[in-house]
């Protein structure tokens, strides 16, 4: 349960710095949002991380679920928020798709940091 509490704060963060910090409402795909993504995902798996380590749970198995709860709340959270944006969509289909697209482009790359953090960590077993 601490595990999922844990993913959800720290997807809740995520959110916060993708949905203010960013233009994913627009209709293109911005290389300004996957970097703001990969940034803000550094930081808080990073952080994320350490606070976990002295947690004692030094076991990587543990933490690889921790991916996939990560993934799937971004999406979820994203999903929402996105659909309940008041932003009108009104040229073609792609600008009602893009911020879509970029969403799943930024919780793969959040999950994959996640991922990429726990498997290089020498200091879990």
């Amino acid at each position: 349960m601490k595990k999922i509490l844990f993913s959800f704060m720290c997807v809740l963060l995520m959110n916060l710095c993708i949905f203010v910090f960013t233009d994913i409402l627009s209709n293109t795909l911005s290389w300004k949002t996957i970097l703001i993504a990969a940034v803000g995902s550094v930081l808080l798996n990073g952080l994320f991380v350490s606070i976990w380590y002295p947690q004692g749970n030094f076991y990587k198995r543990g933490l690889y679920p921790m991916v996939f709860y990560q993934v799937f709340f971004l999406l979820v959270i994203g999903i929402v928020v996105i659909a309940s944006s008041d932003k009108q969509y009104i040229v073609d289909a792609w600008d009602g798709l893009s911020p879509y697209a970029m969403l799943v482009l930024v919780s793969m790359i959040h999950g994959l940091v996640m991922l990429v953090m726990v498997k290089w960590n020498r200091k879990f077993v």
